[in-house]
């Protein structure tokens, strides 16, 4: 069974953590939050895009966390905006078959909480699937569809679809 860590990078608010942590757990995954937060390191920041770099981040996790254990899913939380190269921004970036993920809250805000904790929870996940093994999904309505906008993360749901899901079951290792 996969376990999701919640790693905090930089000022992560405990609430919005500790509500994350209850909705990753209401749809099956296992969930746990690292107890101390990371810092940003200044060399991920690109002062002219104003901008995190994602990948610079995720090098930070391969850094400090061993890759041996388990099935254990690292994912860095972070609230400042963040790019990949040759993208305007990311809402996350992830290993593909790996251990880890990082995800920006910083897009996905909203006057309405519900509707910003609904849309990490399917960027986290979509991030998680990537760990697993799976890629883009043409599906608009699977979690594993690509957001490029916010727009898209609103339509489609934080589950996956059926061919993405059989994809993962087949070995019945996950969730």
């Amino acid at each position: 069974m996969v376990k999701v860590v919640l790693q905090p990078i930089g000022r992560v608010k405990s609430e919005v953590l500790l509500e994350l942590k209850g909705l990753i757990q209401d749809v099956g995954i296992e969930c746990e939050i690292s107890e101390k937060s990371l810092k940003l390191p200044k060399e991920a920041y690109n002062r002219v895009r104003k901008q995190f770099n994602s990948s610079k981040l995720l090098s930070l996790l391969q850094s400090i966390f061993p890759r041996e254990s388990g099935e254990e899913k690292i994912v860095g939380i972070v609230e400042e905006d963040i790019y990949a190269e040759g993208l305007n921004f990311v809402f996350g970036e992830a290993e593909l078959s790996g251990k880890f993920a990082i995800v920006s809250l910083a897009r996905l805000q909203d006057v309405n909480k519900n509707l910003f904790l609904e849309r990490a929870l399917k960027e986290i996940i979509h991030e998680v699937g990537y760990t697993l093994g799976l890629e883009h999904c043409k599906n608009p309505l699977c979690v594993m569809h690509f957001s490029n906008c916010l727009a898209d993360t609103d339509r489609k749901n934080y589950r996956f679809c059926k061919s993405c899901s059989s994809r993962l079951w087949c070995d019945e290792k996950y969730f």
